[in-house]
Protein backbone atom coordinates (compact mmCIF):
# COMPACT_ATOMS: atom_id res chain seq x y z
CA UNK A 1 0.00 0.00 0.00
CA UNK A 2 1.57 3.15 -1.07
CA UNK A 3 1.58 5.99 2.14
CA UNK A 4 0.14 9.49 2.10
CA UNK A 5 3.87 10.92 1.71
CA UNK A 6 4.54 8.51 -1.27
CA UNK A 7 1.46 9.63 -2.93
CA UNK A 8 1.81 13.32 -2.58
CA UNK A 9 5.56 13.41 -3.52
CA UNK A 10 4.24 11.50 -6.99
CA UNK A 11 1.32 14.33 -6.99
CA UNK A 12 3.94 17.46 -6.85
CA UNK A 13 6.10 15.45 -9.43
CA UNK A 14 3.24 15.44 -11.79
CA UNK A 15 2.22 18.72 -11.48
CA UNK A 16 5.53 20.06 -12.04
CA UNK A 17 6.07 18.09 -14.86
CA UNK A 18 2.96 18.78 -16.07
CA UNK A 19 3.50 22.70 -15.90
CA UNK A 20 6.95 21.96 -17.48
CA UNK A 21 5.19 20.81 -20.52
CA UNK A 22 2.86 23.37 -20.73
CA UNK A 23 5.60 26.18 -20.49
CA UNK A 24 7.78 24.34 -23.07
CA UNK A 25 4.71 23.79 -25.58
CA UNK A 26 3.66 28.05 -24.65
CA UNK A 27 7.95 28.39 -26.42
CA UNK A 28 7.41 26.47 -28.94
CA UNK A 29 3.85 27.89 -29.63
CA UNK A 30 5.17 31.01 -32.08
CA UNK A 31 6.71 28.45 -34.34
CA UNK A 32 2.93 27.44 -35.60
CA UNK A 33 1.56 31.16 -36.12
CA UNK A 34 1.30 32.27 -39.69
CA UNK A 35 1.18 35.87 -39.73
CA UNK A 36 -1.25 37.90 -42.12
CA UNK A 37 -0.10 40.31 -44.75
CA UNK A 38 -0.20 43.32 -41.99
CA UNK A 39 1.15 43.68 -38.98
CA UNK A 40 -0.24 44.67 -35.79
CA UNK A 41 1.45 45.90 -32.66
CA UNK A 42 -1.20 45.27 -30.01
CA UNK A 43 -0.34 41.32 -30.78
CA UNK A 44 3.42 41.52 -30.17
CA UNK A 45 2.23 43.45 -26.56
CA UNK A 46 -0.33 40.49 -26.16
CA UNK A 47 2.81 38.07 -26.16
CA UNK A 48 5.59 40.26 -24.41
CA UNK A 49 2.63 40.29 -21.72
CA UNK A 50 2.24 37.06 -21.28
CA UNK A 51 5.80 35.99 -21.79
CA UNK A 52 6.63 38.63 -18.47
CA UNK A 53 3.95 36.55 -16.42
CA UNK A 54 5.27 33.13 -17.53
CA UNK A 55 9.30 34.38 -16.48
CA UNK A 56 7.47 34.95 -12.93
CA UNK A 57 5.95 31.22 -12.85
CA UNK A 58 9.18 29.99 -14.08
CA UNK A 59 11.14 32.17 -10.91
CA UNK A 60 8.16 30.95 -8.60
CA UNK A 61 9.23 26.99 -9.61
CA UNK A 62 12.69 28.05 -9.19
CA UNK A 63 11.73 29.03 -5.32
CA UNK A 64 9.70 26.13 -4.96
CA UNK A 65 12.08 23.82 -6.02
CA UNK A 66 14.26 25.26 -3.21
CA UNK A 67 11.65 24.72 -0.64
CA UNK A 68 10.91 28.41 -0.43
CA UNK A 69 7.36 27.75 -0.78
CA UNK A 70 5.75 31.44 0.34
CA UNK A 71 8.21 33.19 -1.63
CA UNK A 72 6.55 31.46 -4.56
CA UNK A 73 3.12 32.22 -3.16
CA UNK A 74 4.02 35.54 -2.84
CA UNK A 75 4.68 35.99 -6.93
CA UNK A 76 1.48 34.17 -7.21
CA UNK A 77 -0.39 37.63 -6.07
CA UNK A 78 0.86 39.85 -8.75
CA UNK A 79 0.44 37.31 -11.30
CA UNK A 80 -3.36 37.12 -10.25
CA UNK A 81 -3.95 40.82 -10.57
CA UNK A 82 -2.22 40.40 -13.98
CA UNK A 83 -4.67 37.56 -15.07
CA UNK A 84 -7.36 39.66 -14.30
CA UNK A 85 -6.15 42.47 -16.10
CA UNK A 86 -5.40 40.49 -19.17
CA UNK A 87 -9.29 38.87 -19.25
CA UNK A 88 -10.38 41.96 -19.85
CA UNK A 89 -6.97 43.22 -22.41
CA UNK A 90 -8.47 40.30 -24.36
CA UNK A 91 -12.01 39.98 -23.48
CA UNK A 92 -13.13 42.88 -22.21
CA UNK A 93 -15.45 44.06 -25.54
CA UNK A 94 -17.32 46.67 -23.55
CA UNK A 95 -15.96 49.24 -21.91
CA UNK A 96 -17.94 52.29 -19.47
CA UNK A 97 -18.32 55.87 -18.10
CA UNK A 98 -19.63 56.19 -14.85
CA UNK A 99 -21.41 59.03 -13.10
CA UNK A 100 -21.84 59.54 -9.25
CA UNK A 101 -24.37 61.33 -7.67
CA UNK A 102 -24.43 63.24 -3.99
CA UNK A 103 -27.75 61.60 -2.85
CA UNK A 104 -29.85 58.76 -3.39
CA UNK A 105 -32.86 60.58 -5.19
CA UNK A 106 -30.56 62.01 -6.93
CA UNK A 107 -29.16 58.53 -8.08
CA UNK A 108 -32.39 57.38 -9.11
CA UNK A 109 -34.14 60.41 -10.61
CA UNK A 110 -30.63 59.98 -13.24
CA UNK A 111 -31.33 56.40 -13.55
CA UNK A 112 -34.73 56.90 -14.74
CA UNK A 113 -33.89 59.85 -16.77
CA UNK A 114 -30.91 57.88 -18.79
CA UNK A 115 -33.11 54.46 -18.88
CA UNK A 116 -35.39 56.68 -20.46
CA UNK A 117 -32.84 58.47 -23.39
CA UNK A 118 -32.42 54.80 -24.05
CA UNK A 119 -35.36 53.95 -24.89
CA UNK A 120 -35.85 56.48 -26.87
CA UNK A 121 -32.51 55.72 -29.14
CA UNK A 122 -30.90 59.29 -28.56
CA UNK A 123 -27.89 58.02 -26.89
CA UNK A 124 -24.45 56.01 -27.99
CA UNK A 125 -24.81 53.76 -25.00
CA UNK A 126 -26.19 49.99 -25.48
CA UNK A 127 -26.65 49.84 -21.64
CA UNK A 128 -27.05 51.31 -18.21
CA UNK A 129 -27.24 50.48 -14.71
CA UNK A 130 -26.09 50.46 -11.13
CA UNK A 131 -22.33 50.23 -10.58
CA UNK A 132 -21.40 46.82 -9.44
CA UNK A 133 -19.15 48.23 -6.21
CA UNK A 134 -20.33 52.17 -5.75
CA UNK A 135 -23.00 53.92 -4.28
CA UNK A 136 -25.15 56.33 -5.75
CA UNK A 137 -23.49 55.84 -9.31
CA UNK A 138 -24.32 54.90 -12.17
CA UNK A 139 -22.43 53.15 -14.86
CA UNK A 140 -23.51 53.79 -19.03
CA UNK A 141 -21.93 51.31 -21.07
CA UNK A 142 -20.78 50.76 -24.86
CA UNK A 143 -19.61 48.20 -27.38
CA UNK A 144 -16.12 48.40 -28.13
CA UNK A 145 -14.98 50.04 -31.46
CA UNK A 146 -14.47 47.87 -34.38
CA UNK A 147 -10.82 48.68 -35.98
CA UNK A 148 -12.19 48.62 -39.34
CA UNK A 149 -15.96 47.62 -41.19
CA UNK A 150 -14.05 45.41 -43.53
CA UNK A 151 -12.91 42.88 -41.02
CA UNK A 152 -14.26 43.70 -37.43
CA UNK A 153 -11.31 43.22 -34.75
CA UNK A 154 -11.74 44.89 -31.71
CA UNK A 155 -9.37 46.13 -29.67
CA UNK A 156 -10.62 46.37 -25.63
CA UNK A 157 -10.23 49.94 -24.27
CA UNK A 158 -8.21 48.07 -21.20
CA UNK A 159 -4.87 47.16 -23.37
CA UNK A 160 -4.77 51.07 -24.03
CA UNK A 161 -5.02 51.78 -20.57
CA UNK A 162 -2.57 49.53 -19.74
CA UNK A 163 -0.47 50.96 -22.14
CA UNK A 164 -0.98 54.17 -21.16
CA UNK A 165 -1.10 53.99 -17.35
CA UNK A 166 1.84 55.47 -15.60
CA UNK A 167 2.45 54.75 -11.96
CA UNK A 168 4.87 57.69 -11.33
CA UNK A 169 2.22 60.47 -12.23
CA UNK A 170 -0.56 58.80 -10.07
CA UNK A 171 1.61 58.25 -6.90
CA UNK A 172 4.28 61.09 -6.97
CA UNK A 173 3.83 64.91 -7.42
CA UNK A 174 6.31 65.06 -9.97
CA UNK A 175 7.15 68.37 -10.24
CA UNK A 176 8.18 68.31 -7.16
CA UNK A 177 11.48 66.02 -8.41
CA UNK A 178 14.58 66.45 -9.79
CA UNK A 179 13.49 67.27 -13.38
CA UNK A 180 16.77 68.12 -16.14
CA UNK A 181 14.32 71.11 -17.40
CA UNK A 182 13.04 73.97 -15.85
CA UNK A 183 9.77 73.57 -14.20
CA UNK A 184 7.33 76.82 -14.51
CA UNK A 185 3.50 77.55 -14.10
CA UNK A 186 2.26 75.70 -16.81
CA UNK A 187 4.20 72.45 -16.75
CA UNK A 188 3.07 72.24 -12.83
CA UNK A 189 -0.39 72.28 -14.40
CA UNK A 190 0.37 69.71 -16.99
CA UNK A 191 2.08 67.43 -14.64
CA UNK A 192 -1.22 67.53 -12.37
CA UNK A 193 -3.85 66.93 -15.37
CA UNK A 194 -1.63 64.02 -15.94
CA UNK A 195 -1.60 63.16 -12.49
CA UNK A 196 -5.10 63.15 -12.28
CA UNK A 197 -5.89 61.20 -15.64
CA UNK A 198 -3.57 58.34 -13.86
CA UNK A 199 -5.43 58.52 -10.99
CA UNK A 200 -8.80 58.16 -12.51
CA UNK A 201 -7.51 55.35 -14.79
CA UNK A 202 -6.46 53.57 -11.72
CA UNK A 203 -9.91 54.44 -9.24
CA UNK A 204 -12.17 53.50 -12.22
CA UNK A 205 -10.12 51.01 -14.50
CA UNK A 206 -7.33 49.17 -13.10
CA UNK A 207 -7.19 49.10 -9.55
CA UNK A 208 -8.13 45.38 -7.69
CA UNK A 209 -11.51 46.39 -6.95
CA UNK A 210 -11.96 48.79 -10.71
CA UNK A 211 -11.08 45.03 -12.60
CA UNK A 212 -13.34 42.93 -10.79
CA UNK A 213 -16.13 45.93 -11.55
CA UNK A 214 -14.69 45.73 -14.98
CA UNK A 215 -15.00 41.96 -15.31
CA UNK A 216 -18.89 42.06 -14.05
CA UNK A 217 -19.85 45.02 -16.45
CA UNK A 218 -17.93 42.63 -19.12
CA UNK A 219 -19.57 39.25 -17.62
CA UNK A 220 -16.75 37.63 -17.17
CA UNK A 221 -17.44 37.14 -13.42
CA UNK A 222 -20.55 36.61 -11.79
CA UNK A 223 -21.08 37.51 -7.61
CA UNK A 224 -20.12 33.67 -6.98
CA UNK A 225 -17.02 33.69 -8.92
CA UNK A 226 -15.67 37.10 -7.54
CA UNK A 227 -16.03 35.79 -4.20
CA UNK A 228 -13.45 32.92 -5.06
CA UNK A 229 -11.03 35.51 -6.59
CA UNK A 230 -11.58 37.27 -3.59
CA UNK A 231 -10.64 34.46 -1.52
CA UNK A 232 -7.68 33.77 -3.41
CA UNK A 233 -6.39 37.65 -3.81
CA UNK A 234 -6.71 37.38 0.33
CA UNK A 235 -4.82 34.37 0.67
CA UNK A 236 -1.95 35.00 -1.53
CA UNK A 237 -1.76 38.21 -0.06
CA UNK A 238 -0.81 36.60 3.20
CA UNK A 239 2.51 36.26 2.19
CA UNK A 240 3.25 39.73 -0.26
CA UNK A 241 2.05 41.18 3.10
CA UNK A 242 3.00 41.22 6.98
CA UNK A 243 0.41 38.78 8.13
CA UNK A 244 1.18 36.89 11.37
CA UNK A 245 1.12 33.13 11.19
CA UNK A 246 0.82 32.68 7.71
CA UNK A 247 4.12 31.43 6.49
CA UNK A 248 4.72 29.60 9.69
CA UNK A 249 1.47 27.70 8.44
CA UNK A 250 2.63 26.15 5.74
CA UNK A 251 5.33 24.54 7.69
CA UNK A 252 5.76 21.49 8.91
CA UNK A 253 5.66 21.36 12.92
CA UNK A 254 4.25 24.32 12.08
CA UNK A 255 3.13 24.90 16.47
CA UNK A 256 6.55 24.12 17.08
CA UNK A 257 8.49 27.06 18.10
CA UNK A 258 12.66 27.96 18.86
CA UNK A 259 13.88 30.28 20.64
CA UNK A 260 17.20 30.68 17.99
CA UNK A 261 18.31 32.97 15.67
CA UNK A 262 18.59 31.49 11.71
CA UNK A 263 17.28 31.75 8.18
CA UNK A 264 13.25 30.64 8.25
CA UNK A 265 12.21 28.37 10.81
CA UNK A 266 14.54 25.70 10.72
CA UNK A 267 11.61 23.42 9.78
CA UNK A 268 10.37 22.33 6.08
CA UNK A 269 7.70 23.78 4.27
CA UNK A 270 4.41 21.03 3.94
CA UNK A 271 4.41 19.19 0.89
CA UNK A 272 0.88 20.17 0.56
CA UNK A 273 2.11 23.52 0.57
CA UNK A 274 4.38 23.22 -2.71
CA UNK A 275 1.56 21.28 -4.46
CA UNK A 276 -0.44 24.11 -3.64
CA UNK A 277 2.24 26.33 -5.17
CA UNK A 278 2.31 24.56 -8.41
CA UNK A 279 -1.57 24.30 -9.02
CA UNK A 280 -1.62 27.73 -8.56
CA UNK A 281 0.70 27.90 -11.85
CA UNK A 282 -0.61 25.51 -13.83
CA UNK A 283 -4.15 26.95 -13.36
CA UNK A 284 -2.57 30.52 -14.19
CA UNK A 285 -0.55 29.34 -17.15
CA UNK A 286 -4.03 27.53 -18.60
CA UNK A 287 -5.91 30.77 -18.06
CA UNK A 288 -3.14 33.20 -19.39
CA UNK A 289 -2.29 31.34 -22.53
CA UNK A 290 -5.61 30.20 -23.20
CA UNK A 291 -6.96 33.99 -23.16
CA UNK A 292 -3.92 34.67 -25.62
CA UNK A 293 -4.99 31.91 -27.70
CA UNK A 294 -8.81 33.22 -28.13
CA UNK A 295 -7.28 36.22 -29.56
CA UNK A 296 -4.94 34.73 -32.12
CA UNK A 297 -7.91 32.20 -33.24
CA UNK A 298 -10.37 35.32 -33.27
CA UNK A 299 -8.17 37.91 -35.02
CA UNK A 300 -8.60 38.30 -38.55
CA UNK A 301 -6.28 36.94 -41.13
CA UNK A 302 -4.52 39.61 -42.25
CA UNK A 303 -3.14 39.40 -39.04
CA UNK A 304 -3.14 36.43 -38.28
CA UNK A 305 -3.41 33.81 -41.36
CA UNK A 306 -3.46 30.58 -39.19
CA UNK A 307 -2.37 28.93 -36.16
CA UNK A 308 -1.75 25.38 -35.03
CA UNK A 309 -2.82 24.72 -31.58
CA UNK A 310 -3.09 21.22 -31.46
CA UNK A 311 -0.07 20.48 -29.45
CA UNK A 312 -0.75 23.11 -26.69
CA UNK A 313 -4.43 22.25 -26.16
CA UNK A 314 -4.68 19.28 -25.03
CA UNK A 315 -1.90 20.54 -22.07
CA UNK A 316 -4.56 23.25 -21.27
CA UNK A 317 -7.50 21.05 -21.24
CA UNK A 318 -5.69 18.34 -19.02
CA UNK A 319 -5.11 20.54 -16.63
CA UNK A 320 -8.48 20.66 -15.06
CA UNK A 321 -9.32 16.67 -15.47
CA UNK A 322 -5.84 15.86 -14.31
CA UNK A 323 -5.85 18.32 -11.09
CA UNK A 324 -9.49 19.13 -10.82
CA UNK A 325 -9.78 18.56 -7.08
CA UNK A 326 -8.15 22.24 -6.85
CA UNK A 327 -10.79 24.54 -7.26
CA UNK A 328 -9.34 28.23 -8.73
CA UNK A 329 -11.98 30.08 -10.28
CA UNK A 330 -15.47 28.42 -11.69
CA UNK A 331 -19.33 28.01 -11.01
CA UNK A 332 -18.39 23.94 -11.22
CA UNK A 333 -17.80 22.48 -7.84
CA UNK A 334 -14.95 19.84 -7.49
CA UNK A 335 -16.25 16.24 -6.02
CA UNK A 336 -14.39 16.66 -2.25
CA UNK A 337 -16.82 20.13 -1.87
CA UNK A 338 -19.63 18.19 -3.11
CA UNK A 339 -19.05 15.67 -0.77
CA UNK A 340 -18.65 17.99 2.29
CA UNK A 341 -21.35 19.28 1.68
CA UNK A 342 -23.56 16.13 1.08
CA UNK A 343 -22.22 15.02 4.97
CA UNK A 344 -24.15 18.01 6.39
CA UNK A 345 -27.56 17.32 4.50
CA UNK A 346 -29.84 14.37 5.01
CA UNK A 347 -29.50 11.49 2.89
CA UNK A 348 -32.61 11.07 0.35
CA UNK A 349 -33.18 7.37 -0.74
CA UNK A 350 -30.58 6.21 -3.73
CA UNK A 351 -29.01 9.53 -3.78
CA UNK A 352 -25.63 10.37 -4.63
CA UNK A 353 -23.38 13.07 -3.32
CA UNK A 354 -21.94 13.25 -6.85
CA UNK A 355 -25.30 15.05 -7.61
CA UNK A 356 -25.55 17.02 -5.38
CA UNK A 357 -25.97 20.72 -7.28
CA UNK A 358 -23.15 22.90 -7.56
CA UNK A 359 -24.90 26.15 -6.83
CA UNK A 360 -25.65 24.84 -2.83
CA UNK A 361 -21.79 24.32 -2.62
CA UNK A 362 -20.23 27.36 -1.23
CA UNK A 363 -16.51 28.10 -1.45
CA UNK A 364 -14.10 27.27 0.91
CA UNK A 365 -12.17 30.44 1.91
CA UNK A 366 -9.39 28.31 3.71
CA UNK A 367 -7.42 27.73 0.91
CA UNK A 368 -4.35 25.56 2.00
CA UNK A 369 -6.97 23.69 4.60
CA UNK A 370 -8.97 22.60 1.92
CA UNK A 371 -6.59 21.69 -0.58
CA UNK A 372 -5.01 18.96 2.25
CA UNK A 373 -8.23 17.34 2.96
CA UNK A 374 -9.32 17.31 -0.54
CA UNK A 375 -6.61 14.85 -1.24
CA UNK A 376 -7.27 12.62 0.92
CA UNK A 377 -10.19 9.95 0.86
CA UNK A 378 -12.83 10.55 3.24
CA UNK A 379 -15.66 7.87 4.72
CA UNK A 380 -19.67 8.82 5.57
CA UNK A 381 -21.30 5.70 6.88
CA UNK A 382 -24.62 7.84 5.16
CA UNK A 383 -22.97 8.91 1.94
CA UNK A 384 -20.02 6.49 1.37
CA UNK A 385 -16.83 7.37 -0.03
CA UNK A 386 -14.90 10.08 -1.65
CA UNK A 387 -12.00 8.81 -3.40
CA UNK A 388 -8.41 10.09 -2.71
CA UNK A 389 -8.02 11.84 -6.33
CA UNK A 390 -4.02 11.48 -5.97
CA UNK A 391 -3.94 8.03 -5.73
CA UNK A 392 -3.59 7.16 -9.16
CA UNK A 393 -2.98 3.27 -8.82
CA UNK A 394 -6.22 2.60 -10.09
CA UNK A 395 -6.35 5.08 -12.77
Amino acid sequence: MVSSEELLSAEIALAKNHLDNLLDAYVQLSKSIQTGEVHNTFFDDLNEFVNLRMQTVKSAVFLLERNCVADALSLCRPILEHLLLFKLMTRGSRYFKIQTFKSTSGYKAGLSSAKDRLRNGRVQYVDVGKHPSRKNTLVYIFEGLQSNQEEPFLIPLYYFLYQNYDPKSHKLKIWKYFNPITVDKELIKAFKKHKQESQDANNNYLSYRALLDGLHINRLISDRTEMQINAHYTFLGNFLHPTNRAVRDLHLQSNVFESATGIGLGKPFSPSSVLLGYLYLLYFAVELVGDLLSIYTGAPKKYIHKIDDSKIAPLLQSVTTTFGYFWFVGEKAPDYDKFRTACGKRARKNSSWRNISDGSVSFDYNIHERLKNAITGWQNPVWGQYPNPIDRSGS
